[in-house]
């Protein structure tokens, strides 16, 4: 089993075209993938029967800080413009036993529109809700 570290983890978002590092990571939950249980029961069986059907794979939910100075990150206006939008993410993990490369974790999703709040000692905080509406990818 690879050794995870949450530590270095980053979350990136699509913007202009381009996958864009979204600020200071502080926390990632997601995906919590589920299936749905269809009913394939007839009227002449005395027993439920059931079978898979379409996976759901949640959502992911990332909350940084906003560093409005560095470039390379979006900034509060552009994640702004991304609310609501249909785009592709991304999740990369540092991984000991991963020959050097970080676990990824890709799709595809609905961006919810990001909540922005001031933390104490004027930290801009953001949480961002994305819905999956693709199949998840994950490579070393």
């Amino acid at each position: 089993m690879a050794l995870l570290t949450p530590i270095g983890s980053k979350f990136y978002l699509e913007y202009s075209s381009a996958l864009t590092e979204v600020g200071e990571v502080v926390s990632i939950t997601g995906p919590a993938p589920s299936v749905e249980a269809l009913d394939t029961t007839d009227l002449t069986s005395s027993t439920a029967t059931r079978i898979a059907g379409r996976t759901d794979w949640g959502n992911v939910s990332i909350t940084f800080n906003v560093n409005e100075a560095d470039d390379s990150t979006l900034n509060i206006s552009e994640l702004d413009s991304i609310g609501g939008t249909d785009l592709t993410w991304k999740i990369t993990v540092p991984c000991a036993d991963c020959s050097g490369a970080d676990l990824t974790i890709s799709g595809s999703g609905i961006c919810g529109q990001p909540s922005i709040t001031i933390t104490s000692g004027s930290v801009v905080q953001g949480t961002i809700d994305v819905q999956i509406s693709g199949d998840v990818t994950v490579a070393a």
